[in-house]
């Protein structure tokens, strides 16, 4: 805006000056028309032209006094193309594994082990949210600002699938890994990330600083508001109930691991996980009498189960800690052993 208005002075200083020339080749004119020595044309166009640079050597500032009024929208306006410079990109590598087996009463069976160790890169962006700036103070007498910034969120988590490095693989035809379940790993390892980083107390302050940082040198590079003293007030967020999977929080509990992760546990064993998380509404488990030797399915395994009538769900998944919760669960066929009519003859 100064920028625009200082060029329209100095393209009005220009008209003037040439103003300037011909009104001083009129006054130089009449200047000499009593003498007795009349000026030449010449004379009194170098007289103009000085008088003409003499006006158009004045610095404008000495000449034109601007007042800009800084306000809400001035500063809305500054700040919108910072958007992407205000996000803050956390950078990490991690390892995990992935392991699969089949048993035999309680056992595992050699040759049925799937087995994988991994590294990976991944990626989290975290900022702030420009339009939820609030603008406390605007003074511009004084020439302060002071601004409190949004507590920092997290936007995006990527995993960088061309960084996936395997080690100590082991396979096997009987129990193969399925894409299903590295998704849902992939999904409970980002989980685990986020959760880490709520818990890192220099995290969040640190991309609420870059902000800082960005918005101060914008303003600083605005001739508007270079000279102003600029105060920011920072927040910080209140975690997630993604952050702390297993834990009661407001009456709800996010799931620590994907549904597949619990399937081979015994009804038993799972009711007492889901209970140590604070789930409090178990229906009555349901047996499924399909086992007659228990070789590669134990007794007592979970068949399915569902909570809140939801039988598929992925790490992070919040439920209200009152949930209903059904389990099905492997038994034994029940048999009725009768004797050969021969031998009961024979009694």
């Amino acid at each position: 805006m100064a920028l625009k208005v200082r060029k329209r002075i100095k393209n009005g200083l220009v008209m003037i000056a040439v103003g300037a020339v011909a009104g001083a080749a009129a006054f130089v004119g009449l200047k000499y028309h009593d003498r007795k020595h009349e000026p030449s044309v010449k004379e009194v166009l170098e007289e103009a032209k000085e008088k003409a640079e003499e006006a158009i050597d004045t610095p404008l500032d000495d000449m034109v006094t601007e007042t800009v009024t800084i306000r809400q929208e001035t500063l809305e306006e500054l700040f919108a193309p910072a958007s992407e410079l205000v996000t803050y990109k956390y950078y990490y590598t991690s390892a995990a594994d992935m392991e699969k087996y089949k048993e035999l009463f309680g056992y595992r069976i050699p040759g049925t082990t799937d087995r994988t160790v991994f590294t990976y890169d991944g990626t989290v962006s975290a900022g702030i949210d420009l339009s939820r700036l609030s603008y406390d103070s605007i003074d511009n007498e004084k020439k302060t600002i002071v601004i409190t910034l949004p507590a920092p969120e997290i936007f995006s988590h990527e995993l960088d699938t061309s960084s996936f490095s395997y080690y100590d693989v082991t396979s096997s035809l009987f129990t193969a890994i399925t894409p299903e379940e590295l998704t849902d790993k992939l999904d409970e390892l980002k989980l685990k990330e986020v959760a880490k980083l709520y818990r890192d107390e220099d995290f969040f302050p640190s991309v609420s600083e870059n902000a800082e940082k960005v918005l101060r040198e914008l303003l600083t590079m605005n001739s508007d508001t270079a000279d102003f003293t600029v105060t920011f007030n920072t927040t910080l967020p209140d975690p997630p109930i993604e952050a702390t999977p297993g834990v009661v929080v407001d009456g709800k509990i996010a799931m620590p691991s994907p549904a597949s992760a619990y399937q081979n546990y015994t009804c038993t064993e799972l009711m007492n996980i889901l209970r140590e998380m604070g789930f409090t509404n178990f229906a009555d488990p349901e047996p499924v009498k399909d086992l007659y030797a228990g070789l590669l399915v134990k007794d007592g395994q979970v068949e399915s189960f569902t909570i809140n009538g939801m039988a598929d769900f992925s790490a992070g998944e919040v439920f209200p800690a009152d949930a209903p919760i059904a389990i099905r669960y492997h038994t034994f066929v029940e048999q009725t052993w009768t004797l050969p009519p021969a031998l009961q003859q024979g009694e």
